[in-house]
């Protein structure tokens, strides 16, 4: 089996069984976003979409219980391990070896995503130990790259600021993500961020 194919019997977070469709939908639930909803188009079965956000909602019946990425960390910690950014796009571009995107849907001025992008990025770490261990796959990560999709309070008007060309490669962290104006309800290609 692919490492696609683990990666979806693993996580129970999958946004859309690429095998089947080519689109799968972000969402954004918070009351007060002005992002709720991106489409992310033109998916391959050799990819896939994990809602890490949404998966770590752990409910009793109707009822939320927690938000975490796992029921085993501790809650009351100061740190930001439970944290996560809304969903995580992995490629299988060659064979063992991925491009994984850390996605996170903002308002208007994007702040506190770097705590979300640290704790997405560590749990793709445990994935990976996940696929060794127990499918005896070695799943290589060749580029990381952390987006923020985000609503402009000037209707989506860019800014004049200079930016770097698009045939020099971008680097990105989590202290330093791209950041893409968008409109609420819009559908980018995933061919657009990899």
């Amino acid at each position: 089996m692919t490492i696609i194919a683990n990666i979806n019997q693993l996580m129970s977070c999958v946004l859309a069984d690429t095998t089947k469709h080519t689109h799968a939908t972000i969402k954004e639930n918070d009351i007060g976003a002005k992002l709720k909803r991106l489409t992310i188009s033109d998916l391959d079965s050799n990819m896939t979409i994990l809602g890490f956000d949404e998966g770590r909602k752990v409910k009793k019946g109707n009822r939320k219980v927690m938000d975490c990425l796992s029921p085993l960390f501790n809650q009351s910690s100061t740190t930001e391990h439970n944290r996560a950014c809304d969903a995580v796009l992995i490629w299988e571009k060659n064979p063992g070896k991925c491009q994984v995107v850390y996605i996170d849907l903002k308002s208007d001025q994007p702040r506190n995503y770097e705590g979300q992008f640290q704790g997405a990025s560590c749990f793709m770490r445990y994935i990976q130990a996940l696929l060794k261990e127990f499918f005896q796959q070695s799943m290589i990560i060749e580029v990381e790259r952390f987006v923020i999709f985000h609503t402009d309070s000037n209707n989506g008007v860019k800014t004049l600021n200079k930016k770097k060309s698009r045939f020099q490669p971008i680097t990105t962290t989590p202290q330093n993500p791209e950041k893409r104006i968008v409109h609420n309800g819009n559908t980018v290609s995933c061919l657009n961020i990899i």
